[in-house]
């Protein structure tokens, strides 16, 4: 009886867990009213995602769930950092970001299509995952420009060389002829 539940404890043990499974949240039961959930999400939930914007990160999250007789409201606020490559110098940097986002489910039996501001469900869903959304308003934060100000970091992260190549190049730029006669022009 030892040899076999210890195989079986092995056997639990090994299989692989599913990273989006907590943000499957019910529904079906729920109290009407407020309901708090803290998720903290990493590397594995990012992985989880095929062909994912943002691959990598670690990120404090927070949502709020207001449950109404006709419709839930989602609040998703958070802040952590994601890893990417800076605009300026190329290196991989732990990007901050923070959001703050709302997301809208009402009750429906007609199969009605989403729209971008509110999604709808059939009033007999048990439960509903917040995975993909949260993914996507992380995904939305990242802003356009991924660079911020890491000379306040202890140890930047930033590629020197890379740098010291651009000012090179800005150098010549401000040197070049054909740019001295358009600037003249200018002047005139």
């Amino acid at each position: 009886m030892y040899l076999c539940s210890r195989f079986l404890k092995e056997i639990y043990f090994q299989v692989p867990t599913n990273a989006l499974l907590p943000f499957k949240l019910p529904i079906l039961g729920l109290k009407y009213g407020i309901h708090q959930y803290q998720f903290l999400i990493e590397d594995t939930f990012f992985k989880e995602f095929d062909d994912a914007f943002v691959n990598q990160g670690n990120i404090n999250m927070d949502v709020t769930l207001d449950k109404r007789n006709d419709m839930l409201i989602f609040h998703f606020v958070f802040s952590g950092t994601v890893v990417t490559d800076c605009d300026r110098c190329l290196a991989m940097i732990n990007l901050p970001i923070k959001g703050d986002y709302q997301l809208i489910v009402k009750y429906s039996i007609e199969l009605k299509e989403d729209d971008g501001d509110v999604v709808f469900i059939d009033p007999a869903t048990t439960e509903f995952s917040i995975a993909q959304y949260a993914y996507e308003f992380i995904a939305l934060s990242v802003p356009i420009l991924r660079q911020y100000d890491c000379n306040k970091d202890q140890n930047p992260p930033c590629d020197f060389e890379m740098l010291n190549r651009l000012v090179q190049e800005v150098k010549i730029e401000d040197s070049n002829p054909a740019w001295d006669i358009l600037k003249n022009l200018s002047d005139n």
